[in-house]
């Protein structure tokens, strides 16, 4: 590069502008790390790879005294990635004099490739560095005792990546935005009231509804699930809990209500979507122009790991894998995701949804309408939440809100609390039905599911494999090693 710009330079008589060395390589670092990494940040590296045999490289530093107060830089990461070879080196200790945990990973030609398009994702842990290409585990390198903390970490940048698209830390924003699909909180039709809904047939006219409730509109809330008992106690409907879909293939409900992850338990509940009468082998049941509903297998329930039912429920969410992931339409549409913790802040009207009881004195589901309901209620301030309900809450995952005369109840369970955003219009599941004492007293509000504190959790398991106790089951089985490179 020197050579051409001096020849240019000799063209002319006089060269008014000195020449300067060109090059390929290109640095990219992430500025937002004063305060160091903590446990399951992410960091997103992704682009196309190099054509060049030269690697790319992606570090990351810290720092850390010595007992005779020096500081020393301590290299925790230092990844080379050699797309002409589909392999990755890694290496850390010392800055200067890092040691290389295994010579090579090869990792294959369908994730890393010259001019291929790659995304890698380091996932932080206080122990190790986990990374995914292609949202795969391909590598694990331990963080030893002698090396600084995570939260030590001053420096993440990547070297001779000239086209690098993304290289950030990951935010709950963009977690929720990645997870959530286009066309959600948009219900896309507005049906009246069906006239048999107040005093539907075969059903008691003064059934109870949820709490200070009227009936939906159909399709105004496209995003209700109901899970549904296979085998019915006689003289009970299948109904148990609500739920809500939040892509194609994925709903999101309370832990509670889904108390096994057994295969054989998992067979005996069903998820149905799309729909509104809530009763079958009635008149009104299956009328095309007010609901579609589908009944889908379940492929696999993930608990929260620290669920907890005494003595109040904490972590109460668990996320369903739908066998068959539905298609969207009129009554069939998710919900979207919470995009920060203060997207919505106390005071703010919002609504619940659901086919549950109108007092806690009514537990037969029997008793339970057959038109879903809704009804407004108003998120409360977190001290007051606390006043009201002492130390069974917690404001890092809960949330409280009631109305004078609404509120959630038995039958509501793992049912959405949805927020409307004022710019967007688009509807936003912030809550989760989870507890209560008793039901439609405003001085006892009910309980739900924080959803913010879980989106980090949630892309996790969609988006990121194997799971941590897949992981963890071969490395008792000596299947793969616990660290280094993986062959997931």
């Amino acid at each position: 590069m020197m050579v051409g710009c001096l020849m240019k330079c000799l063209i002319f008589t006089i060269c008014i502008v000195p020449c300067i060395r060109q090059t390929t390589a290109a640095t990219h670092y992430i500025t937002n790390v004063s305060g160091g990494l903590r446990k399951n940040d992410l960091i997103e590296w992704s682009g196309r790879a190099n054509f060049a045999r030269r690697p790319s490289f992606l570090v990351i530093k810290a720092s850390k005294k010595t007992r005779f107060n020096d500081v020393r830089i301590y290299t925790l990461l230092r990844l080379s990635m050699m797309a002409a070879r589909h392999k990755i080196v890694v290496k850390n200790g010392l800055s200067g004099r890092e040691w290389s945990t295994r010579p090579t990973c090869v990792v294959g030609n369908t994730r890393i490739d010259r001019g291929k398009h790659f995304r890698m994702i380091i996932r932080v842990l206080p122990t190790s560095f986990m990374i995914y290409i292609g949202g795969r585990l391909v590598y694990v390198l331990p963080i030893t005792s002698d090396l600084p903390a995570i939260s030590e970490i001053n420096h993440i940048a990547v070297y001779n990546a000239r086209r690098t698209q993304k290289f950030r830390l990951l935010t709950d924003k963009d977690l929720g935005l990645e997870l959530q699909d286009a066309s959600c909180g948009r219900p896309s039709v507005d049906i009246k009231v069906p006239p048999f809904c107040p005093n539907p047939p075969a059903v008691d006219p003064n059934e109870i509804r949820i709490v200070g409730g009227k009936n939906a509109k159909p399709g105004k809330y496209p995003w209700q699930v109901s899970i549904r008992n296979r085998q019915i106690i006689r003289g009970r409907t299948p109904h148990s809990c609500g739920a809500t879909l939040i892509n194609s293939c994925y709903v999101l409900t309370a832990a509670h209500c889904v108390q096994s992850k057994i295969r054989s338990a998992l067979d005996l509940i069903t998820v149905r979507v799309g729909d509104y009468y809530n009763r079958d082998g009635h008149p009104y049941s299956q009328i095309e122009t007010v609901e579609h509903s589908q009944d889908i297998e379940i492929e696999r329930v993930f608990k929260h790991e620290a669920y907890a039912e005494l003595p109040s429920p904490i972590n109460d969410v668990a996320l369903i894998k739908l066998r068959q992931c539905v298609s969207f339409g009129n009554f069939i549409r998710p919900a979207c995701l919470p995009l920060g913790a203060n997207q919505f802040s106390p005071a703010t009207e919002c609504g619940v949804t659901g086919w549950g009881a109108q007092s806690h004195n009514h537990m037969n589901p029997n008793d339970y309408p057959s038109c879903l309901q809704v009804a407004p209620v108003t998120i409360f301030p977190n001290q007051n939440c606390t006043n009201l309900l002492g130390n069974d809450f917690l404001s890092d995952s809960m949330l409280c809100a009631a109305n004078e005369d609404s509120d959630t109840c038995w039958g509501d369970s793992g049912g959405p609390l949805m927020c409307q955003d004022p710019f967007s219009s688009r509807f936003t599941l912030w809550g989760i039905t989870s507890w209560g004492i008793g039901c439609g007293n405003v001085q006892k509000p009910g309980i739900y599911t924080r959803v913010s504190s879980y989106v980090r959790w949630m892309y996790l398991k969609m988006k990121l494999h194997p799971l941590d106790e897949e992981f963890l089951d071969d490395v008792r089985s000596f299947r793969v090693l616990e660290h280094f490179c993986q062959s997931y």
